[in-house]
């Protein structure tokens, strides 16, 4: 699976959903900076701060291109539903910065899933085939929720890898900053990625 991140929901978040799908304040699933309300990340997981050195990356991980890939991490239910989080630091360093948080929600329904992200989130900047994409001011966050029973994905990634957000959702690279490197595409099981497949651009539904 690709690069993201969700965490556990705070007191102060305020939801403003009124689309059905995902959005963006502050998620106590989602990772807020302190003191502003802003998302910054998915759980513990933090765009920009996580390093690999930290000790809540508890999953295996490897060298892959010019990124480190950590899969098999602690992952938070959501809407009951059973997710997979992958990680992707740029970089090979003990403290490379966190780039994408990939979250693959199992046997997905979307009615649910939908109804539990829309009260922590707000209104998406922008949606299209059942894709809905938020730009905020430290991350991008991009949702894929096809049909029921299938793998429904939520990635967070770093503004400035806008190669990689085109790739998830296309059209939109006027939107955010310069790109600074492509992550790789999410694959539904546990198992770490071919690094040739994990990089291929997000299919059209």
């Amino acid at each position: 699976m690709p690069r993201h991140a969700i965490g556990a929901i705070s007191s102060n978040c305020s939801p403003k959903w009124g689309l059905g799908l995902l959005a963006v304040t502050c998620l106590g699933l989602l990772g807020c900076s302190s003191g502003e309300g802003e998302l910054v990340g998915f759980g513990k997981y933090k765009i920009g701060k996580t390093t690999p050195a930290d000790s809540y990356v508890m999953g295996k991980c490897r060298p892959e291109g010019s990124t480190t890939f950590c899969f098999l991490n602690r992952s938070p239910s959501i809407a009951g539903h059973k997710t997979q989080t992958d990680l992707y630091f740029r970089g090979h360093e003990e403290d490379a910065p966190l780039i994408e948080i990939s979250v693959g929600v199992w046997d997905c329904q979307v009615g649910p899933v939908s109804a539990d992200l829309q009260k922590k989130l707000g209104e998406p900047t922008e949606l299209a085939n059942k894709r809905a994409l938020w730009s905020l001011k430290k991350m991008t966050v991009i949702a894929l929720l096809p049909k029921d029973d299938e793998l429904c994905m939520v990635h967070f990634l770093d503004n400035s890898d806008t190669k990689r957000i085109a790739s998830l959702f296309p059209g939109t690279e006027d939107l955010v900053a310069p790109p600074k490197e492509k992550p790789p595409e999410p694959i539904a099981n546990d198992a770490a990625p071919a690094a040739d497949e994990a990089r291929k651009p997000a299919a059209t539904p």
